[in-house]
């Protein structure tokens, strides 16, 4: 890894910032010579609005198949209670897949679409959306290729959560954010105002938000709730993502995976979730570096693994030299736009791991 100071990553933020990337950003990393952390600008563009602090919430995203579902799999299997060889079926009879496997649908490699858009006919009820997940089926062969799929997660999320008898929120706090300690992570955070703000909030989602009694149904901004637009119709915890976490609470479980942390689950566990099946696939969980993907020709970068998110989110590891970078932000506030933070993200590693 590269030496880099803390004021040049604020540079680089408040660059990013100025040129409406995002308007809030916290980043982190994280070598065997401590944490940098810095951060950046404010909660919206309002120049009267919160300023990003240690405090401040971030909606993981996709960031929380790994930071949550993921590292609650790992719990099970580190412990012999979940053999990720067995089909899925075992502990969700009802779903049309008998060959498909917990590691097949964490590998993404299970066959399931990419994603389901429950808002396109969006109903308040849980129960309802759920009982559509479920009933979905593979369109693909399973090992036929690497399809990421967001799907894969909830099934494996509805699938543990049928064996332990548990929630998914319940199984975080017990297998991970009690265990490792960290302060603020959590699904459905109770306080809204410390949450920065993700999209502007479709007319589908106020009219679901009002029929749910939800508080703050006329926001015009989605704050303090998961921004995922199934996710949100599944009941806010449905694996693909609704974590909630500050920045140190991203750094304490990184060191965890890592390995600089000891005594969560035993190192060849981490080593089993890291690795792919076949050279070129994705870990357990766990993405890697592609041919067209942000680490695309850092070859210090080669042997990495982590995971993105969509509201501009990442958290990605290397433990050839024990370092991760982590990077959150709201670049989908006040609406999406892809581009900037993938040259950011790119820029970012590349001054980290050239």
């Amino acid at each position: 890894m590269n030496i880099v100071s803390a004021e040049t990553w604020r540079q680089m933020l408040e660059e990013a910032i100025a040129e409406r990337y995002f308007p809030g950003a916290a980043l982190a990393v994280v070598s065997p010579a401590g944490v940098t952390s810095v951060f950046g600008g404010r909660f919206t563009y309002d120049p009267d609005s919160r300023v990003v602090n240690a405090e401040s919430l971030w909606d993981m995203a996709s960031v929380t198949k790994v930071m949550a579902t993921t590292s609650v799999v790992m719990r099970l299997v580190d412990r012999g209670e979940l053999d990720l060889a067995e089909p899925l079926m075992t502990d969700l009879p009802q779903v049309q897949a008998p060959d498909v496997t917990y590691e097949d649908c964490l590998r993404h490699e299970a066959g399931w679409a990419p994603y389901v858009s429950l808002e396109d006919v969006a109903v308040a009820d849980v129960a309802a959306n759920r009982a559509r997940l479920l009933a979905q089926t593979p369109v693909a062969p399973r090992r036929s290729g690497t399809v990421y799929s967001c799907l894969s997660l909830q099934m494996v999320t509805a699938g543990i959560e049928a064996r332990t008898g548990k929630s998914l929120p319940e199984l975080f706090a017990r297998e991970v954010a009690e265990p490792m300690g960290l302060k603020a992570a959590t699904f459905h955070p109770r306080e809204r105002e410390s949450c920065v703000p993700t999209e502007e909030n479709p007319p589908w989602r106020v009219r679901v938000s009002k029929e749910r009694n939800e508080p703050h149904p006329d926001s015009p901004y989605t704050q303090g709730s998961v921004h995922d637009p199934a996710c949100y119709l599944l009941g806010g915890a449905a694996g693909n993502a609704g974590l909630f976490a500050t920045l140190w609470d991203v750094v304490r479980w990184g060191k965890y995976i890592l390995g600089t942390e000891p005594g969560w689950v035993a190192e060849s566990t981490l080593v089993k979730f890291q690795n792919p099946r076949v050279p070129g696939s994705r870990g357990l969980g766990f993405d890697r570096p592609s041919p067209d993907g942000f680490l695309a020709g850092l070859n210090r970068a080669s042997d990495s693994f982590g995971h993105l998110g969509f509201t501009g989110t990442l958290a990605w590891f290397n433990p050839s030299d024990s370092t991760a970078l982590i990077l959150l932000t709201n670049r989908v506030h006040p609406q999406r736009d892809m581009s900037n933070i993938l040259g950011l993200r790119r820029k970012i590693a590349a001054e980290l791991w050239k």
